[in-house]
This record gives structure tokens, C-alpha cells and sequence, in this order.
């Protein structure tokens, strides 16, 4: 896979078992770079191209951008309406019989409740597993975990459910030490992601890191 921004002549291969880290050395162009990736992601409007074997891949749909990994929700709405959707199809693939003999139960339930009532009340009938999941509040644990555990249940959810496979990070090596930047390399290489990181300092190198810096004068250089 390719990542490609034509306006400055970038170009990054996106490789299994590689972190790509491009350094932008002036603030302007930093903060260019990243509303262009930010653009991209949101409407298709950065000039950033992903493309493999020549094909252009929509970076919506397999890339994102991580700006503050502070504010990652491991419940947004993308991930919990995946999360709901694979807990329904497992309703019918392996909790069928379960499912059904709760639905009676509930019914019946309701049924005495409203005879309890002088009212003339109704209910829907149908099984209804996503509002059941809602009624509950089902969704993921998020007490007592740290930043990196934060970061990789998230990626792991990104990968899992929607089917991102590209990450871009915003200067992740602030707020990380080196051995977790490793151990979260070990996790991207387990998953198979791929991690474009964003940098405005050039910052110790570890092992596979792929380093490109655009330095004040827009130059690029790629350090082997």
C-alpha cells in the first residue's frame, strides 16, 4: 500500500512490520498536515491518496487519524453500532433457542404487569435485540485502564469491527516512553495494521521505524 501527498511529493509505503514516521519540522506545515489529513478523513478532500497495486482505496474507509488519544472513546458510536450488530448475529446463530425462550418470558412478564393496571396498554411483540442491548446499556468497560491500554483496545476495536487497517497518530511519542511505543508496535504487527505517525520533533528512533523529515525548507529527507 501507498500513501501519497502529491503537493509536497510525499510518498510512504505502507509495509507489514514497518512504522512510518514522517517529521515536520516547520509548525506551519505541521499544522497543514494535519488539517489535510483531517480533511481527507472527513470528506475525501485532503489530496491524500491511499492506493495498492495502483488502485485507489476511499481512506475513509480503512484509515484513521488520531489527534488526542485522551479523548478516544472506546464506546463511540461507529464501534458500540458494530459492537450491537455482532452480538445480534450471534443471538441467531448460536442463542437461538435462548433467545426465544427469554422473549416468551418477557412477554408473559409484561402481560401481567399491564393486567395489574385500569388502562387499556399495548406493547410491540417483536423480538427487538438492539433496543434490548440499549435498554441495558451494554457496552465496553473503559475503569481503570492505562493510555497504551486505551490506545490498543481501540485499535483493536478499529481493526475487529470496522475494519480500519491504516492509523495516522499526532505526535503519539509525547505522550508515550519508548518501550510502550514498542510494545504497541509488537501489537500493531500481531493485528496486521499499518501506523503513519505524524511528528513535529525527530525523536529517538526504535526498531522498525521508517523515518522521512520535511524540514524548514519544505525539503525532504529520508533517513535509511
Amino acid at each position: 500500500m501507498k500513501l501519497t501527498y502529491g503537493e509536497y511529493g510525499i510518498e510512504l509505503n505502507i509495509m507489514e512490520n514497518q512504522i512510518n514516521i514522517l517529521v515536520a519540522e516547520s509548525p506551519i506545515f505541521f499544522s497543514k498536515l494535519i488539517e489535510t489529513f483531517c480533511a481527507e478523513k472527513r470528506n475525501g478532500d485532503g489530496n491524500i491518496i491511499l492506493s495498492e497495486k495502483d488502485k485507489i482505496i476511499t481512506f475513509s474507509k480503512i484509515a484513521e487519524i488520531i489527534i488526542d488519544p485522551f479523548s478516544i472513546d472506546l464506546n463511540e458510536r461507529r464501534i458500540m453500532q458494530k459492537l450491537y450488530q455482532e452480538l445480534c448475529m450471534e443471538t441467531v446463530d448460536r442463542l437461538f433457542v435462548e433467545t426465544s425462550e427469554t422473549h416468551a418470558r418477557v412477554v408473559s412478564y409484561l402481560e401481567e404487569m399491564i393486567q395489574k393496571v385500569p388502562y387499556h396498554v399495548t406493547f410491540d411483540i417483536e423480538e427487538n435485540i438492539p433496543n434490548l442491548l440499549k435498554a441495558y446499556n451494554v457496552r465496553l468497560e473503559t475503569e481503570g485502564v492505562t493510555l497504551l491500554e486505551r490506545i490498543v483496545e481501540y485499535l483493536r476495536l478499529l481493526h475487529q469491527l470496522c475494519k480500519i487497517k491504516v492509523i495516522i497518530f499526532v505526535n503519539l511519542k509525547t505522550y508515550l516512553s519508548d518501550s510502550e511505543m514498542e510494545q504497541l508496535y509488537e501489537f500493531s504487527a500481531y493485528e496486521k495494521m499499518s501506523f503513519v505517525l505524524l511528528e513535529n520533533v525527530h525523536r529517538n528512533r526504535l526498531k522498525n521505524e521508517k523515518i522521512c523529515i520535511v524540514d524548514h525548507d519544505c525539503c525532504i529527507i529520508n533517513l535509511e
